[in-house]
C-alpha cells in the first residue's frame, strides 16, 4: 500500500528516506522543521523522527495528538520514553522506535548476543567501539549501547559499561570516536591470551538506515502499540 509520509529533521537522512520512499511507491508530502503545527500534517499517513534529543519527545507527542504514527529513529532519550510509550498505548496508536534500522545492525545486534554468551565461561576481555561522523551528538551512540546492553545480559559479571578514555574497572569499555563524515561503523572484540575475535559492521551510507526505515513504516501501518527491531523481524 503506498503511504503519504511526513519528515520530520530534512537533513541527509531526510533525502535519503525521501528518495528511497519514492522508489517504493509511496510519497512524502510534508517536511517539517521547528514550530510545525497539525496543520502541516493534515492527510498524512505516517511521520518519521530523525532530529534531536531535545526535540524528539515534543515531536513524538504532536504526533499523537494528531493521530499519526511514528517511526522514530533519534536515539538520546532514554530517560523520557517509558512516558510517551505509555501515551501511545493509551490512545492506542503506532510507535516504532530503533536506535538503527539497518538490517546489517540488527543482524550484528543479535550475533553480538551469542558471542558474549558463548564467550562468558572464557578468561577474555570484551570492549566496543564505534565510528560516527561529526555531527552525531551522543556518545556513546544509541546502537553502542544496545550492543552493550545484549553484551551485559550474558556477562553478568561486567558492572555496566564506560567509556574507554576515562575506564572503570570491571566494567564494558566503550571507544568513541566522531570522523568526518562516516555513515557508522561499530565492532565487538573478545580477547583472550590465545587470540582475539572480532565481529563489525560498517555502513556504507545512509541507504540502509533509511531502507529500515521503511521497512519499519511499511510494517507498522495499521497497527496499534509500541514497538522495534525484534517485532519487525520476530514477524517476519
Amino acid at each position: 500500500m503506498a503511504m503519504k509520509f511526513a519528515l520530520i529533521g530534512y537533513g541527509k537522512m531526510g533525502q535519503t528516506l525521501e528518495r528511497l520512499a519514492t522508489e517504493r511507491g509511496h510519497s512524502v508530502v510534508a517536511r517539517l522543521g521547528k514550530g510545525w503545527t497539525e496543520s502541516d500534517v493534515q492527510g498524512v499517513d505516517m511521520a518519521f523522527e530523525f532530529t534531536t534529543p531535545e526535540a524528539v519527545v515534543d515531536n513524538v507527542l504532536r504526533c499523537l495528538e494528531a493521530s499519526i504514527p511514528v517511526v522514530c529513529g533519534t536515539t538520546g532519550w532514554d530517560a523520557h520514553f517509558a512516558e510517551v510509550a505509555t501515551a501511545f498505548e493509551r490512545k492506542p496508536l503506532g510507535l516504532f522506535v530503533a536506535s538503527n534500522f539497518s538490517p546489517g545492525v540488527y543482524a550484528l545486534t543479535q550475533a553480538v548476543g551469542l558471542l558474549s554468551a558463548l564467550s562468558a565461561s572464557w578468561e577474555a576481555q570484551l570492549s566496543l567501539s564505534e565510528v560516527h561522523h561529526i555531527h552525531k551528538r551522543d556518545r556513546p551512540s544509541g546502537t553502542a549501547l544496545r550492543l552493550a546492553e545484549k553484551v551485559l545480559e550474558k556477562q553478568p559479571i561486567l558492572g555496566g559499561w564506560s567509556l574507554a578514555e576515562d575506564p572503570v574497572p570491571g566494567t564494558l569499555p566503550i571507544s568513541v570516536e566522531r570522523v568526518d563524515e562516516v555513515p557508522g561503523t561499530h565492532r565487538l572484540t573478545i580477547s583472550t591470551a590465545q587470540d582475539v575475535l572480532s565481529i563489525e559492521h560498517r555502513a556504507l551510507n545512509r541507504d540502509g538506515f533509511a531502507l529500515g526505515a521503511i521497512l519499519a513504516a511499511e510494517w507498522l501501518h495499521g497497527k496499534t502499540g509500541v514497538f522495534g527491531m525484534d517485532d519487525l523481524y520476530r514477524n517476519e
